[in-house]
């Protein structure tokens, strides 16, 4: 009898143990973040300032829209390398026409940015990308290219 009266808080100890380890596998990233946030509002105190927030929200959010395309191809079971690069070729023709052509240039950015998945597309059927490692290297080298694209637009060189 007090074998078994024993046994039960073992197990208890053993299911807490398991909890504390579940917890943590979900909740790692979103832990290491906040202690990252505290962190940084303590050593540099104008980290939640409003200007500092909003530059902040600038920088992320067209990360977050590649990140959130992404998910879905990823959710799909496929993957695409070449995002890299398309982001990087768009980036920089959008900053190249923005201030000539206003709006329009966004119209011609998402237009732009159609026609490298297109191109990546046709390249993976004529290819006949077999398995998902050929279309893993076939958008590796895409994004090679539009990654060189985005170089030889700008001539290399920092926009302002």
């Amino acid at each position: 009898m007090s074998g078994a009266k024993s046994a039960q808080p073992v197990k208890s100890k053993v299911q807490k143990q398991q909890a504390a380890k579940q917890f943590l596998n979900e909740y790692l990233i979103l832990i290491g973040i906040l202690v990252l946030t505290v962190y940084t509002c303590i050593v540099q105190p104008s980290f939640l300032a409003a200007d500092n927030l909003l530059s902040l929200v600038r920088q992320f959010v067209p990360l977050g829209m590649v990140a959130l395309g992404m998910t879905l191809v990823i959710i799909g079971g496929y993957i695409d390398l070449s995002v890299a690069g398309t982001f990087s070729l768009m980036g920089i023709i959008s900053a190249m026409l923005l201030n000539r052509m206003g709006i329009a240039a966004l119209i011609i950015v998402l237009i732009a940015g159609a026609a490298c998945g297109l191109l990546n597309a046709v390249i993976l059927v004529v290819c006949g990308a077999r398995d998902d490692s050929d279309a893993l290297f076939i958008t590796f080298g895409m994004q090679t290219v539009f990654g060189a694209l985005a170089l030889i637009a700008n001539g290399a060189t920092m926009l302002p």
